[in-house]
């Protein structure tokens, strides 16, 4: 690699903070979007929420959260982030799992491809 001058080291420095700059912001902006639907927003969509492997509710529904929350989410049941609960909840048999947020608890989620366990609905 041919040897740069300060300046042109500047402007590739320059760049790269402003790629940074432009990933945070996105990635901001998806996490405000998802929050406003957390707050009272319509309910996700199962394509919408990345499921746990194995945890599930005490209401049965798989433990999940919404893509693009961030690392300052939490899994939470899928049923109530659907604004569908399950009948068993809605009977009132069961409460749901307190949301539990990523700092606190490791939970193995699904994998990408499709292969493995889920507790996502069939």
């Amino acid at each position: 690699m041919a040897d740069l001058t300060e300046q042109q080291e500047d402007v590739i420095l320059e760049q790269a903070e402003n790629i940074r700059n432009a990933r945070a912001n996105r990635a901001r902006e998806a996490e405000r979007k998802v929050d406003a639907r957390l707050v009272g927003g319509p309910g996700f969509t199962p394509a919408e929420l990345v499921y746990a492997s194995h945890t599930r509710c005490r209401c049965g529904a798989g433990m999940a959260y919404p893509k693009g929350i961030g690392g300052r989410g939490m899994w939470q049941c899928s049923s109530v982030l659907e604004r569908s609960p399950s009948e068993r909840a809605a009977k009132g048999r069961d409460l749901h799992t307190e949301a539990m947020p990523f700092v606190f608890w490791s939970v193995h989620a699904e994998r990408n491809d499709g292969t493995g366990p889920t507790t996502r609905p069939a």
